[in-house]
């Protein structure tokens, strides 16, 4: 338990972060990331706060050298841990990335955000398939986290091209907002399954679902329309005919994705 109090000490600095962006406070981000990469570390909380800001800031080298730090300092800091390995994860240096998601999950076996990581890096390195299986043998030591895992073997089997069972195990969900990802990645997952189908209609209709949850309970709605505008699997959705709904649903195209989505 300690170190999972550590570890929600160390996320102040993230949510605020978020709180800030949504809030559409750029210029205190701003600040902020600037106080924070400007401090001289010596605790292993130090450096992490500091790889927090030099990862925010897109410093991927800073932000590995000090998050390797704080580990060092604090082999036991599971914050650390999970950010180190997701900075592997990023590189694509995934057997790296899966030896520090085993030691989060060595030193607090029941940690969602280990095992998820874990999954997903078993996906590059063993396929899909294996996977699922771990997902089945953790569920029957970890049945808390029913939702959660319901959430990623929806994605995993609609990356498998199972869409009826992903939507089948969505159905099984009880509280859209899991442990890990926000309400939106339901609604996200659900319309990805059900376009990938040519259910198109069905699937703005999630879409509209996922903004009005997100707007009730969140307020502030952008990784929600930026994903809709960026993931790739819901491309059709984003051309005629269905196009002029879903502006309709989520406003039109944001600036920074028309570099990359435009065609």
């Amino acid at each position: 338990m300690k170190a999972r109090e550590e570890m929600n000490m160390t996320n102040d600095l993230s949510e605020k972060i978020v709180e800030l962006i949504k809030q559409g406070k750029r210029d205190e981000v701003e600040k902020l990331l600037e106080e924070t990469v400007a401090i001289i570390s010596e605790t292993a909380e130090d450096y992490l706060r500091r790889g927090i800001g030099y990862a925010h800031l897109g410093k991927t080298d800073e932000a590995l050298a000090d998050y390797r730090k704080a580990v060092e300092l604090n082999p036991s800091n599971i914050d650390a841990r999970l950010r180190l390995g997701g900075m592997f994860t990023m590189l694509d240096q995934y057997e790296k990335a899966l030896d520090e998601y085993e030691r989060v999950i060595r030193l607090d076996p029941d940690n969602p955000h280990g095992h998820r990581s874990k999954v997903n890096i078993i996906v590059e390195l063993d396929g899909v398939k294996v996977a699922l299986k771990y997902l089945d043998n953790l569920l029957q030591t970890l049945p808390e986290y029913a939702d959660d895992s319901n959430y990623c073997r929806a994605g995993l089997l609609a990356l498998d091209s199972e869409y009826y069972k992903a939507l089948a195990v969505l159905d099984e969900v009880h509280d859209p907002g899991s442990i890990l990802l926000p309400t939106y990645a339901y609604y996200l997952t659900k319309a990805w399954a059900l376009c990938s189908l040519e259910r198109f209609d069905e699937a703005l209709d999630a879409i509209e679902e996922g903004m009005n949850k997100t707007l009730e309970e969140d307020g502030c709605v952008p990784c929600f329309t930026n994903n809709c505008w960026r993931v790739e699997h819901l491309e059709l959705l984003r051309n005629p005919p269905y196009r002029k709904r879903l502006e309709a649903i989520i406003g039109p195209k944001p600036k920074l994705a028309r570099k990359t989505q435009d065609r």
